[in-house]
């Protein structure tokens, strides 16, 4: 009886540790959100200009980046907005949680969704939404009335943005702050000669910046 008392003990304490190992970026993404008792987005946008927001945000783990869009997530579906809408971000919340997740518009369903909301929801808005760590408010319509065309075909395209940092980057150059079509308040142009990066443009700024405005 003793021996099987131990073994089921053992079979126990094995689950539990296995079941640790294997939250990696959703559970812990979720962690670091539930560990900050203060705005995180406001926190870390503070005292920041657009160019610095974007170089500090390129520096920080996959976790803490979900973390911050979570929290906005979170925001936005505190607004009372048309049920579509509520059901869409429930599912882009719930994939934001997922252990093992690829953060990314190559995710399938990350980028399906990205197209949902894309589709139905005027441009200025959606931009405010998923391209700006500010707080979204819906007083009982849209601030737009035209969906960004470009948004979504830049979605449809999975966001694929080719860096091509040179292997020793210039540190005086300043640091690229948008590429994406559709990144308001900037637009086509601006100029090349800035680092490019990964990450900071886009649908939870999940392409790359190019250009310098």
């Amino acid at each position: 009886m003793m021996k099987k008392a131990i073994l089921f003990s053992i079979v126990l304490v094995t689950m539990y540790i296995v079941q640790s190992c294997t939250k990696t970026t959703g559970n812990a993404a979720e962690s670091i959100l539930s560990e900050n008792t203060v705005n995180m987005r406001a926190t870390f946008t503070s005292g920041k200009s657009q160019s610095e927001l974007k170089d500090s945000y390129g520096k920080l783990s996959k976790d803490k980046q979900i973390a911050l869009w979570l929290d906005k997530v979170n925001q936005i579906s505190t607004q009372k907005l048309p049920t579509q809408h509520l059901l869409l971000l429930a599912s882009l919340k719930s994939e934001l949680q997922k252990t093992n997740l690829t953060f990314s518009l190559s995710n399938d369903k990350i980028r399906n969704i990205a197209l949902d909301l894309a589709r139905i929801t005027p441009g200025d808005d959606f931009i405010d939404m998923f391209d700006s760590m500010n707080d979204y408010t819906y007083v009982g319509k849209f601030h737009g009335t035209d969906v960004c065309s470009s948004c979504i075909t830049d979605i449809e395209n999975e966001g694929v943005v080719p860096v091509n940092n040179p292997s020793s980057p210039n540190a005086r150059v300043p640091v690229c702050n948008c590429a994406w079509t559709c990144g308001h308040p900037f637009g086509p142009g601006g100029s090349s000669n800035c680092r490019q990066t990964s990450s900071g443009c886009g649908f939870l700024w999940m392409s790359g910046c190019m250009h310098e405005y």
